[in-house]
């Protein structure tokens, strides 16, 4: 598996940049370090074994104005504009790599990316060492993408434990009857969460399997630093 991921990664970078008009950018294998004012992850969830594979993009706020001005031909109005453009990029970059486990394994669930700001003095070293690190340069700045792949949270779980954006990795069917309510691979929302919940406190019981991916988007909880879901494309 971890041959198969490097080698993805290493092969859609390049198409990724060029699907979003920045095929004059370079790729290079590098160690990841540093400290950076965005990050944005996210999150693909893969069975047998179960393994969440964080794709994560470190940069600073100039580093994206700089490629937003290459990607728009025109600067950013509000700080959602550079949020966005690092979560579509990294959407794209997701989509690819999912795309190239699929021929080799059986992939659950994607989660859309997240991009946030970091506090100040949060390090994007992470406590688990990346399988592959890479530095993008493009339009004469550079960023940071690594791949973290870890053991998956997997969790049976009664209704009022689930959480929104809980990824299923088996069928909720419906109580009492042969069908399924929710199929494997659904991303939670709070309404479902909701639903199941109600479902309970009427009697008809249902427990979820369920996997938490363990993206590095949640550090230092509180310190007010600004976060926002990358667009789903």
């Amino acid at each position: 598996m971890a041959t198969v991921l490097v080698a993805a990664t290493s092969d859609v970078i390049a198409s990724a940049l060029t699907g979003l008009g920045l095929a004059g950018a370079r790729v290079t294998s590098t160690s990841h370090h540093g400290n950076w004012e965005v990050c944005a992850v996210s999150a693909i969830v893969v069975d047998a074994p179960c393994l969440c594979i964080s794709v994560r993009i470190d940069a600073n706020i100039d580093h994206l104005q700089s490629i937003y001005r290459e990607m728009v031909g025109a600067n950013e109005e509000t700080l959602d504009d550079l949020f966005d453009s690092l979560g579509e990029f990294l959407n794209i970059l997701q989509g690819s790599i999912k795309n190239r486990l699929c021929n080799t394994t059986t992939v659950v669930a994607s989660r859309i990316p997240r991009v946030r700001l970091r506090a100040s003095d949060a390090s994007a070293q992470s406590n688990t060492t990346p399988l592959a690190s890479f530095a993008l340069s493009i339009a004469g700045v550079e960023i940071q993408m690594c791949v973290i792949p870890t053991v998956g949270d997997v969790r049976t779980l009664p209704p009022n434990k689930l959480r929104p954006e809980d990824i299923l990795l088996r069928d909720i069917g419906v109580p009492g009857t042969g069908g399924v309510l929710l199929p494997r691979g659904t991303l939670l929302t709070q309404q479902q969460v909701h639903k199941l919940h109600e479902l309970d406190m009427q009697g008809r019981p249902t427990e979820a399997v369920i996997v938490r991916p363990l993206v590095e988007d949640q550090e230092n909880p509180g310190s007010g630093a600004t976060s926002r879901v990358g667009p789903e494309i």
